[in-house]
């Protein structure tokens, strides 16, 4: 049996480190959202033999990686069938779109969905959250705001109705480990905002995010990010100035966002000439 799935990315629409645990893992308190662009393919073929195979022309680890892992994570619980699966890389690798949890999550959701007695919505999760940080976020794959180390998952009205949804990747890739651990640094040092884009600090307001309070749209990773790559600042900038009504950085980076109102187009041409991945989602409902 061959079965095809496509696995969309997130963007996290503000980001704040509120915790360093003594493990080193970091709390956080983040609007995550899914689109369905850029999104990779996993195209899975069961085999007479146990175990998984993965196969991809893009630079990762065919041994180890999240789809081993959750296969793997899943076989403690039931007894799976042989797959192999050939994925198809099109979320940037490094882009902080979370490709790869949203890889294993679809592969976990598939698994279950085959078996005879498939596990319950939350000893799946519980089993995603072994996987990775975000993988427990791509199995409901619906807006949410997520906390802790990304086991809290709280369902979020993010109005984005009428929407486009923009999304720049230059040709970069930022080494999440090194973020957070330069986030640690900087922090320490008593830095708490990045020197650039001071002028572009921006709140979103209920009108997008339905909270009781006001919302920072600032990714604390962009202090250290934007410090070393400050091509990225300069993004978030232009976004601004195209008449982007939110503008940020995604995860550790290097994706650069920003969200437009219907009417507003951004010039899509600009960014490609240099390169760039460009990603448009419009956003009907």
């Amino acid at each position: 049996m061959n079965t095809t799935l496509h696995a969309g990315c997130k963007i996290n629409i503000g980001l704040r480190i509120t915790n360093k645990l003594p493990n080193g893992y970091h709390e956080l308190d983040s609007f995550f959202y899914p689109l369905p662009e850029p999104h990779d393919t996993l195209e899975i073929v069961t085999q007479s033999h146990p175990g998984i195979a993965v196969q991809s022309s893009a630079a990762i680890d065919v041994k180890k990686n999240t789809l081993t892992r959750a296969y793997a994570a899943l076989s403690e619980h039931r007894k799976l069938t042989g797959i192999l699966v050939n994925l198809t890389k099109a979320i940037p690798l490094g882009a902080g779109l979370g490709g790869g949890s949203s890889d294993a999550a679809s592969l976990l959701k598939f698994l279950n969905a085959t078996l005879d007695n498939p596990l319950p919505e939350a000893e799946l999760v519980n089993i995603a959250a072994e996987v990775g940080a975000d993988v427990p976020f791509f199995l409901q794959n619906n807006a949410a705001r997520v906390t802790g180390i990304g086991q809290h998952i709280e369902p979020a009205s993010i109005n984005v109705h009428d929407k486009t949804i923009l999304l720049i990747v230059p040709n970069i890739i930022v080494s999440t480990s090194w973020a957070y651990e330069e986030y640690d640094r900087l922090h320490d040092l008593g830095h708490t905002s990045p020197k650039a884009l001071t002028k572009t600090t921006l709140r979103i307001k209920q009108r997008l995010l339905h909270t009781e309070k006001e919302w920072s749209s600032s990714n604390d990773l962009e202090l250290p990010v934007f410090q070393k790559y400050p091509l990225l600042a300069r993004l978030k900038e232009e976004l601004f100035a195209q008449g982007a009504e939110v503008a940020a950085m995604s995860g550790s980076g290097c994706t650069i966002f920003g969200i437009f109102d219907q009417n507003t187009i951004p010039d899509l041409r600009k960014f490609e000439q240099r390169g760039y991945r460009v990603y448009l989602n419009r956003i009907l409902n």
